[in-house]
């Protein structure tokens, strides 16, 4: 008996190195991929900050290795080419500080944290691809759409490789340059063609003209003037110019135009977002992938050479949709930074969206929009295409979302009072608990108060409620209110 248990154990034991001398054969290439591709990481990683004249997302030289800072370009294990397996850990690889670039864990008064801590309620645009799109308070939830199942992540706000706003924000959020207003979007369908703005009442006009004077020289419609000197263009050229109608005048557009397509059935042919065509049911004549044919792509407009225009732009076309990118303009400038400055970083100054009234705020909360829909909004009235409520007041600069949410994250290390004043600023200032002198006493009471009280921190840049107040504190709805109260502490705002 003893010996049959005896050859029973060795032979488990023979069976299980067996076992596993299989299994390490099976993942021993995955583990020398990951383990190689981790040291070209490295390694790649180790140049960057070496040579901080290559940019990594923008303004590619054309000797440039800044592909290789995310992607491997022959194998990997992971998807999209990428060393990290997804959109969160790619961007996190260098945006957790370990380089010397933007540290989002860290954050600022721009766009907050995701560095926050659960003992501070924190909350945090949750951009690790965990939900979808429609996850988005506001948003389209029972939507079947690809834009509104796709995974939310870093990727949702900002484009790598380019952007025509600052802070390389998508031109494209959930798609909604390519859905109509109906549904929150910003694509034009069926705008008509015209020769002149006189005598036009749609809402939106094409107008098609040949340049009657150098546009660097002068141009009747000075705004549009040096877009067209941008893209070189000259006395003869002609342009085919994108107008709303705003009261009783036309003001030029100057949107981009998205050039995106999706495939038609059997991926048989690519069908432009941006087109122009004879009719509603004919095929397009002129589209946005003619780019290498000549026609000229500018902010708002089209526009060929004259020695091309008849070819490019076919007499017969008379409607087109339009397909438009999302723009927001902040203020940066650059870092004092010491570890960004040598990155060629910039610093925003966000409060110059609601400050300086030139619809950049507007701007900002379309953008917001594009995944919480409906809270573009204004206040008074029921609003909203996928929910009907009352709602605060969005379109305007003075009350952009930023105002009183950052884009990020947030926790009590961030927020602010009433007074815009944060923890640091509190512990520091004497008119709060100007009995306690003690330090550490000071700064537990000042988190203390800070602390947000409710069920989420809700991304605000002003604990529990206190941006009402902060705004309202004059309205004529309060009766003996001039102060607020901390415990047995009043505190002036």
């Amino acid at each position: 008996m003893r010996n049959f248990k005896f050859r029973f154990s060795f032979i488990l034991l023979i069976l299980l190195v067996l076992l596993l001398f299989v299994v390490s054969k099976v993942i021993s290439p995955t583990i020398q991929v990951v383990v190689k591709q981790t040291k070209v990481t490295q390694q790649i990683n180790k140049t960057a900050t070496q040579d901080v004249s290559d940019q990594v997302h923008i303004e590619f030289q054309n000797n440039t290795n800044s592909c290789r800072s995310c992607h491997e370009p022959i194998t990997t294990v992971w998807s999209n080419h990428f060393y990290s397996n997804g959109v969160y850990p790619t961007c996190t690889a260098c945006h957790d500080g370990s380089l010397g670039i933007y540290d989002v864990f860290i954050g600022n008064d721009s766009s907050g944290s995701f560095g926050g801590s659960y003992s501070g309620n924190m909350s945090i645009h949750n951009v690790n691809s965990a939900l979808k799109d429609k996850a988005a308070p506001g948003g389209n939830s029972e939507s079947v759409e690809e834009n509104w199942t796709a995974d939310f992540s870093c990727g949702s706000c900002h484009n790598p490789h380019g952007s025509y706003s600052d802070r390389l924000l998508t031109a494209n959020p959930n798609n909604m340059g390519n859905v109509t207003a109906d549904k929150g979007g910003k694509r034009l369908i069926g705008v008509p063609i015209v020769n002149t703005l006189v005598g036009s009442t749609a809402s939106y006009v094409l107008l098609k003209s040949t340049l009657i004077s150098d546009p660097s020289i002068s141009y009747p419609n000075a705004s549009v003037g040096p877009e067209y000197v941008k893209k070189g263009l000259v006395k003869g050229d002609v342009v085919i110019q994108l107008y709303k109608k705003d009261g009783s005048t036309y003001v030029a557009e100057k949107d981009p135009w998205l050039t995106g397509f999706d495939w038609s059935s059997g991926q048989a042919n690519k069908v432009y977002w941006t087109a122009f065509y004879e009719s509603t049911d004919s095929p397009p004549l002129l589209h946005a992938g003619m780019l290498k044919e000549g026609v000229i792509l500018g902010n708002g407009f089209i526009a060929a050479k004259a020695n091309l225009a008849d070819t490019l732009f076919p007499a017969n076309i008379s409607i087109a949709n339009i397909s438009r990118a999302y723009v927001v303009k902040l203020d940066v400038e650059p870092s004092t930074e010491p570890k960004y400055s040598a990155f060629h970083e910039t610093a925003t100054n966000i409060s110059t969206l609601w400050t300086a009234n030139d619809g950049r705020g507007k701007a900002m909360s379309a953008f917001c929009s594009t995944c919480h829909t409906d809270y573009l909004a204004k206040s008074g009235s029921l609003t909203g295409i996928f929910s009907h409520a009352y709602r605060h007041t969005t379109i305007s600069d003075r009350f952009t979302c930023v105002r009183c949410h950052y884009a990020h994250g947030t926790d009590v290390s961030l927020m602010r009072d009433a007074n815009g004043k944060t923890v640091n600023e509190i512990v520091s200032d004497p008119t709060y608990f100007p009995d306690i002198k003690n330090q550490p006493v000071r700064t537990a009471l000042a988190r203390d108060y800070m602390l947000d009280r409710n069920p989420s921190s809700a991304l605000k840049r002003y604990t529990n409620m206190s941006v009402c107040w902060g705004c309202h504190h004059d309205d004529k709805i309060f009766v003996n209110t001039s102060y607020y109260e901390y415990g047995s502490v009043a505190v002036q705002p």
